[in-house]
């Protein structure tokens, strides 16, 4: 599994189709390529998200409902719970949030 949680403009097509092959490779060495659908509330438009070979992951709420944020369209493969999911920190007492791919300490960020 390899999660790819970035991306690059559209017009960059040098770029594509360098990581486009490596994203192919990856594939055929029987790894499978997880990537965002991203967090703009449009449609998708992401060169990552729109390759048929990997699986694009949009958000979701607690009721099973596309988050408000998430982007949409036909590359979406699945939805992950991306709104409102709580977890505990790392070395804190505090309760953290995870927002999409973003994390958020509802107190002490960053504390060591």
């Amino acid at each position: 599994m390899v999660n790819l949680s970035f991306d690059f403009h559209k017009s960059d097509q040098v770029l594509y189709h360098t990581i486009e092959s490596t994203v192919n490779d990856i594939i055929a060495l029987g790894a499978h390529v997880v990537v965002p659908a991203g967090n703009e509330a449009r449609r998708i438009d992401s060169l990552l998200a729109s390759m048929s070979s990997v699986i694009t992951v949009g958000a979701s709420t607690l009721d099973d409902k596309r988050a408000s944020f998430s982007n949409y369209g036909p590359e979406l493969d699945v939805f992950a719970p991306g709104k409102d999911v709580w977890s505990a920190c790392n070395s804190t007492d505090k309760v953290c949030s995870f927002i999409g791919s973003r994390f958020f300490g509802v107190d002490n960020y960053g504390r060591q």
